[in-house]
């Protein structure tokens, strides 16, 4: 029986929630995380009215600014959005408990136990109970396996649903371009445009072992893919104590200077944190993830004396871990996470230092719940 498998993406998900949450940012380009009046900060997130006029994440704020002057530039509230985040998770999980969640504004659903009526039934119910608990909306794909449901959703943005069956899988690869499938960067795409390659149909043709010659293991997913083959599983958790907490940001510009990504670091680092230290939990294992334009993904960890969940210390270790990658190319992806985890009961951590670290982070997370992350936070971030 072929698999029936769901992307559901939120909609510009920061700005919306923002928009949601404040009803007179509706309809106003919102610009997420940076600030106009720092050339070192740089945009987390474009609200749809704002990337009308070119705003992308990771563009410096001052060039959003002198691209959209009446831009209102808000700080990023990443407590409003992991909670709203974990909120549409729960509303998936009500309906079955195969539910990944990819980052925090994307999951994956795994609905083979129903007929596809059915699973297109849940889907529109879905979109009405996001739009209508949480005033924003998401693009959802459904497919055979997790790629083509991630196409999917992308080929419906903005709040759209496409559904993608079996015999439909020849008709449409055969003259999309290659850029549109998840996991063909730009790097990627010039070396298959040098080989007179631009659509899946066209890389369908060459062989696989060819492709594996020009472009290594890459070589096997990128023949898997240009025939709409992807076998990957939807990773759910099942443990009563989560094996890990992370996020990832995808970004829409390259990332090039260490200012721009240690600002993603410290925005991701906040959010673990404030998992982490929500769920009373400690963590033995860092770990940062990046994803070069051209796909190729590269990880480093690093397990700790002392297990963590303050920001300052998430941070600090991210930071370390990245100034031991020398990079290859321009980033697309950035992540953190934190495995090994256990309860915090306070004996684990041996230095008073460590304790009061812990104790301001908590202290910080309801000041910034209630009026907005980065209401306070570290002085050693502020030059970000």
């Amino acid at each position: 029986m072929d698999r029936i498998i769901l992307h559901i993406d939120m909609d510009s998900f920061f700005a919306s929630v923002e928009q949601a949450v404040n009803p007179h940012l509706k309809g106003k380009p919102v610009i997420v995380g940076g600030r106009p009046d720092k050339k070192r900060t740089i945009v987390c997130a474009a609200s749809y009215e704002a990337k009308q006029f070119g705003i992308e994440s990771g563009m410096p704020s001052w060039q959003a600014y002198k691209l959209c002057p009446g831009a209102v530039f808000i700080p990023a509230d990443t407590a409003r959005y992991l909670s709203t985040s974990e909120g549409i998770s729960g509303l998936l999980k009500y309906y079955t408990n195969k539910v990944e969640e990819a980052s925090i504004d994307e999951f994956y659903m795994d609905l083979s136990n129903m007929s596809l009526n059915e699973a297109i039934g849940v889907l529109k119910e879905i979109k009405e109970k996001i739009k209508r608990t949480f005033g924003i909306t998401c693009s959802i794909g459904i497919a055979p396996n997790k790629m083509l449901s991630k196409l999917a959703s992308k080929l419906s943005k903005p709040d759209g649903l496409l559904v993608i069956q079996k015999e439909d899988i020849p008709f449409l690869l055969e003259n999309l371009p290659i850029e549109k499938i998840a996991g063909i960067g730009p790097n990627i795409k010039e070396r298959l445009n040098n080989l007179s390659v631009y659509t899946c149909g066209e890389l369908s043709k060459f062989p696989r072992d060819l492709l594996i010659r020009y472009f290594g293991i890459y070589g096997g997913w990128l023949y898997n893919a240009s025939r709409g083959e992807d076998s990957s599983p939807v990773l759910t958790e099942s443990s009563d104590i989560q094996k890990s907490i992370g996020h990832s940001i995808t970004v829409a510009k390259d990332l090039y200077a260490k200012e721009e990504i240690s600002a993603y670091l410290l925005m991701l680092s906040e959010m673990v944190g404030f998992r982490l230290r929500k769920g009373n939990l400690l963590a033995r294992i860092i770990r940062i993830t990046i994803r070069y334009k051209d796909l190729g993904t590269f990880s480093k960890q690093k397990t700790l004396f002392n297990p963590i969940n303050s920001t300052f210390d998430i941070y600090k270790n991210a930071l370390y871990l990245f100034s031991y990658i020398k990079l290859k190319a321009p980033v697309r992806l950035l992540g953190v996470s934190l495995t090994s985890l256990i309860k915090d009961s306070c004996q684990g951590i041996l230095f008073e230092k460590e304790k009061g670290l812990t104790r301001l982070s908590k202290v910080i997370d309801s000041i910034n719940e209630r009026f907005g992350e980065f209401t306070i936070t570290y002085a050693k971030t502020l030059t970000i």
